[in-house]
């Protein structure tokens, strides 16, 4: 971690999917961007983790196959960390690439607001990665963003089985559909 560090690398680690072996406290010392899982992190992992300013990488789909209990909410919302949403997509834990249902997950398993489970899939998620123009839309960002036909915000999180994208923009040049 130290010379991935010392190279410019991000550091990420995966924390307490199963047990608390201090792995948060270690992720917050050798000062990682984020901590995917969180399943299995203590008090003490917590106030680490927002002391440090690591972000929480949420996985519900990786939870919901594997049957195992969220991370701790509340205690990351009071201590005040950044929480980002992922699909954790791999065939061993987590069988899907879909966001959405990952979206819809974090909101019915973890309870987060849809509000948290987009920011956590755009701005927050852009921000465990060191990507400081792209995740919200503000001039002077990048301009990739995905155009669903939807009716409102908050049925981004649930899942329709199917993609609702209609307009895929990357670097404000359509790649996917248009409207």
């Amino acid at each position: 971690m130290e010379k991935a560090t010392a190279r410019g690398f991000g550091v990420r680690l995966h924390v307490g999917q199963f047990a608390d072996v201090g792995g948060a406290q270690l992720a917050a010392a050798v000062g990682a961007c984020s901590v995917d899982h969180l399943e299995h992190v203590g008090p003490d992992g917590v106030r680490a983790l927002a002391a440090a300013g690591v972000r929480a990488v949420l996985l519900p789909v990786a939870s919901f196959t594997l049957a195992q209990p969220p991370p701790d909410i509340r205690a990351l919302r009071e201590a005040g960390v950044r929480l980002v949403v992922a699909s954790d997509a791999n065939p061993g834990t987590a069988p899907t690439e879909s966001l959405p249902l990952a979206l819809a997950m974090a909101v019915r398993s973890y309870g987060l607001t849809v509000a948290e489970a987009v920011l956590g899939a755009t701005r927050e998620a852009a921000a465990s990665l060191g990507l400081a123009d792209t995740g919200m839309l503000a001039p002077g960002r990048r301009a990739d963003l995905v155009a669903w036909d939807l009716p409102h915000e908050a049925a981004l999180a649930q899942p329709h089985g199917v993609s609702r994208a209609r307009l895929v923009l990357l670097e404000g040049e359509a790649i996917w559909g248009g409207l």
